[in-house]
Protein backbone atom coordinates (compact mmCIF):
# COMPACT_ATOMS: atom_id res chain seq x y z
CA UNK A 1 0.00 0.00 0.00
CA UNK A 2 2.82 2.53 0.84
CA UNK A 3 4.64 1.74 -2.68
CA UNK A 4 1.46 2.96 -4.52
CA UNK A 5 1.38 5.99 -2.50
CA UNK A 6 5.19 6.64 -2.74
CA UNK A 7 4.30 6.44 -6.42
CA UNK A 8 1.17 8.33 -6.83
CA UNK A 9 2.07 11.08 -4.86
CA UNK A 10 4.54 12.30 -7.75
CA UNK A 11 2.87 11.57 -10.10
CA UNK A 12 -0.08 13.72 -8.97
CA UNK A 13 2.29 16.45 -7.85
CA UNK A 14 3.85 16.71 -11.32
CA UNK A 15 0.38 16.58 -12.96
CA UNK A 16 -0.79 19.33 -10.86
CA UNK A 17 2.02 21.82 -11.36
CA UNK A 18 1.98 20.82 -15.35
CA UNK A 19 -1.96 21.15 -15.57
CA UNK A 20 -1.65 24.60 -13.55
CA UNK A 21 0.89 26.03 -15.69
CA UNK A 22 -1.04 25.35 -18.95
CA UNK A 23 -4.58 26.29 -17.47
CA UNK A 24 -1.97 29.65 -16.86
CA UNK A 25 -0.41 30.04 -20.11
CA UNK A 26 -3.63 29.17 -22.13
CA UNK A 27 -5.62 31.65 -19.51
CA UNK A 28 -3.26 34.26 -20.85
CA UNK A 29 -2.91 33.28 -24.13
CA UNK A 30 -6.66 33.18 -24.83
CA UNK A 31 -7.73 36.97 -22.92
CA UNK A 32 -4.15 38.37 -25.09
CA UNK A 33 -5.95 37.82 -27.97
CA UNK A 34 -9.45 38.47 -27.25
CA UNK A 35 -8.06 41.99 -26.27
CA UNK A 36 -6.20 42.74 -29.46
CA UNK A 37 -9.31 41.76 -31.52
CA UNK A 38 -11.36 44.30 -29.66
CA UNK A 39 -8.55 46.39 -29.98
CA UNK A 40 -8.49 46.00 -33.80
CA UNK A 41 -12.31 46.84 -33.97
CA UNK A 42 -12.46 49.83 -31.83
CA UNK A 43 -8.83 50.75 -33.89
CA UNK A 44 -10.43 50.08 -37.54
CA UNK A 45 -12.58 53.11 -37.44
CA UNK A 46 -9.50 55.12 -36.48
CA UNK A 47 -7.13 54.01 -38.75
CA UNK A 48 -9.86 54.66 -41.49
CA UNK A 49 -9.81 58.32 -40.39
CA UNK A 50 -6.20 58.79 -40.27
CA UNK A 51 -6.37 56.95 -43.85
CA UNK A 52 -9.03 59.63 -44.91
CA UNK A 53 -6.78 62.46 -43.83
CA UNK A 54 -3.57 61.27 -45.76
CA UNK A 55 -5.53 61.05 -48.52
CA UNK A 56 -7.08 64.89 -47.80
CA UNK A 57 -3.82 65.86 -47.20
CA UNK A 58 -2.32 64.06 -50.56
CA UNK A 59 -4.90 65.76 -52.82
CA UNK A 60 -4.77 69.07 -51.24
CA UNK A 61 -1.55 69.38 -52.01
CA UNK A 62 -1.65 68.40 -55.68
CA UNK A 63 -4.66 70.81 -55.86
CA UNK A 64 -2.66 73.61 -54.49
CA UNK A 65 -0.08 73.14 -56.98
CA UNK A 66 -2.95 73.38 -59.40
CA UNK A 67 -4.61 76.40 -58.01
CA UNK A 68 -0.73 78.44 -57.78
CA UNK A 69 0.48 77.16 -60.85
CA UNK A 70 -2.60 77.84 -62.91
CA UNK A 71 -4.32 80.37 -61.44
CA UNK A 72 -1.91 82.82 -60.01
CA UNK A 73 -2.50 82.64 -56.35
CA UNK A 74 0.34 82.75 -53.98
CA UNK A 75 1.38 79.36 -52.87
CA UNK A 76 1.33 79.22 -49.43
CA UNK A 77 -2.43 80.53 -49.59
CA UNK A 78 -3.59 77.51 -52.46
CA UNK A 79 -1.78 75.32 -50.54
CA UNK A 80 -3.17 76.10 -47.02
CA UNK A 81 -6.65 76.48 -48.48
CA UNK A 82 -6.36 73.22 -50.95
CA UNK A 83 -5.38 70.62 -47.86
CA UNK A 84 -7.43 72.47 -45.31
CA UNK A 85 -10.54 72.16 -47.87
CA UNK A 86 -9.43 68.70 -49.24
CA UNK A 87 -8.62 66.59 -45.93
CA UNK A 88 -11.83 68.25 -44.26
CA UNK A 89 -13.99 66.29 -47.29
CA UNK A 90 -11.94 63.66 -46.54
CA UNK A 91 -12.55 63.25 -43.04
CA UNK A 92 -16.39 64.33 -43.32
CA UNK A 93 -16.89 61.30 -45.54
CA UNK A 94 -15.58 58.79 -43.40
CA UNK A 95 -17.25 60.13 -40.63
CA UNK A 96 -20.39 60.05 -42.60
CA UNK A 97 -19.34 56.50 -44.20
CA UNK A 98 -18.75 55.47 -40.62
CA UNK A 99 -22.47 56.60 -39.59
CA UNK A 100 -23.87 54.73 -42.63
CA UNK A 101 -22.14 51.56 -41.63
CA UNK A 102 -23.45 51.88 -37.92
CA UNK A 103 -27.11 52.12 -38.94
CA UNK A 104 -27.22 49.46 -41.45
Amino acid sequence: MESVEAVLIPVVAIIVIFGGAYGCIYFWLKTRNQQRLELLAKGLDRLRRWGAMLIGIGSGLLAGYGVSSGLGVDAWVAYIACISLASGLAVFSALRREKREESA
